[in-house]
């Protein structure tokens, strides 16, 4: 898989608004990064749209705790609108609360 269609797959729609795909992997992690920090960095409000993720790791989830930590300290928001998979690994590795989706 190339790196431009892989760049499609992780979306940021309307400018605050990113879109996860089916499956959120460490392989993913980097363009993932980039997109949200891109998000942060035009926005104080960002959605996250993880309704169709149906496989997470850690890393990714890490990830996600990390940029939360980061909004809150640039006092701004993000809300996660997650799957029921992707709430039940948050919860398994105990990020569900910080990431508020429990």
């Amino acid at each position: 898989m190339s790196q431009d269609s892989e760049e499609e797959k992780i979306k940021v729609a309307g400018d605050s608004r990113v879109i996860l795909e089916p499956e959120m992997s460490i392989q993913k992690v980097a363009n993932l990064h980039e997109r949200l920090m891109a998000s942060l960095e035009q926005n104080d409000n960002i959605e996250i749209d993880a309704t169709e993720v149906k496989s997470i790791d850690t890393a990714t989830l890490q990830l996600f705790v990390v940029f939360k930590q980061e909004v809150v300290k640039l006092h701004k928001q993000v809300e996660f609108l997650a799957s029921e998979r992707f709430i039940d690994s948050a919860k398994l590795l105990d990020v569900a609360e910080i990431l508020e989706v429990a």
